[in-house]
């Protein structure tokens, strides 16, 4: 009798600590979910509403004054740029990296980085695409604190870039001295 008592009461406590896994590791699961859907329905709303608030006809008018040939320039220079912004985030994980650890290959770069553009121009926030930059940085082997670190520290560098070029043309659009159209300098 013994025995059994003492084998049912390991069957409970058995029991008991399974029910707590679950409960454990479903809870975190089941909240991951909801974060998720809720972070869905937000972008789904703000891109709803956005729609409802443009004027369509506006909208195509304007698109429709483009030409092929500087749309699919503009769509290019997009495509080029994941490249050297490919380039810099890989150089700031390395720069974060302890050292031993292998760095990002630069193919796994530019598809982090291509991710990073699609989230950046499907979501309406930048958040999207600097949040999946930090994951993909802390499964390299980063810490958070080091992956968030690598990406404030390529954000501030693109951010710093995009002011030097911007005053630059600035500087070279209003010298007077360029010879572009105005529809390539609005498209600039």
């Amino acid at each position: 009798f013994a025995t059994d008592l003492c084998c049912f009461k390991w069957w409970l406590l058995r029991i008991e600590n399974l029910k707590r896994f679950r409960t454990m590791h479903m809870g975190k699961f089941t909240r991951r979910r909801i974060v998720a859907c809720i972070q869905i329905i937000v972008s789904i709303s703000l891109i709803g509403w956005i729609f409802i608030k443009i004027d369509l006809e506006d909208t195509l008018k304007h698109l429709m004054a483009l030409s092929v040939l500087e749309l699919i320039s503009c769509k290019m220079a997009l495509a080029f740029l994941v490249i050297p912004a490919a380039i810099r985030w890989r150089w700031f994980v390395m720069k974060f990296m302890p050292e031993g650890m292998a760095p990002p290959g630069l193919g796994l770069s530019v598809r982090v980085i291509s991710v990073n553009a699609a989230l950046n121009q499907f979501l309406p926030s930048r958040i999207g695409g600097d949040l999946y930059r930090v994951v993909i940085a802390k499964s390299l082997g980063l810490s958070l604190i080091k992956s968030l670190g690598a990406t404030v520290a390529d954000r501030l560098t693109a951010l710093i870039i995009l002011i030097v070029i911007s005053g630059g043309t600035k500087i070279w659009f209003s010298s007077g001295s360029s010879a572009l159209s105005e529809s390539q300098k609005l498209a600039l």
